[in-house]
């Protein structure tokens, strides 16, 4: 459930789309308002997930749960809209705009990640 909500909104249309921007420019953001609203909104989930990380994968330290996770948002955010660039660097044989392929890349990929860190 970590990437699923996001992405299916993010594929929503333009709505869709103009979300995904906001929450990619404002969790990457530094001035006062958007560290505030991500502080408030998203950094109590992504604690439930630093936690969910070391109680799932053994050996996992909490330094190492974070960086899997910010590393696991990174690609989330990335794939939160349908943009295209999957078929254009694909030559038309991935479909960005289909969520359940997508997920079934994306899952197995950031799960290989964070065990490795635990290696």
């Amino acid at each position: 459930m970590l990437f699923r909500p996001t992405v299916v909104f993010g594929h929503e249309g333009q709505a869709g789309n103009y979300f995904s921007q906001i929450v990619a420019t404002a969790a990457n953001a530094n001035d006062p308002h958007s560290c505030d609203l991500i502080r408030r909104h998203y950094d109590p989930i992504a604690l439930r997930f630093i936690d969910a990380f070391q109680k799932i994968v053994p050996g996992l330290r909490k330094d190492q749960a974070v960086w899997a996770y910010l590393f696991a948002i990174g690609v989330g955010m990335n794939m939160m809209a349908a943009t295209g660039r999957a078929q254009r660097l694909s030559d038309g044989a991935c479909d960005d705009r289909e969520v359940d392929i997508l997920m079934e890349q994306l899952v197995p990929d950031i799960s290989a990640g964070i065990r490795a860190l635990a290696a």
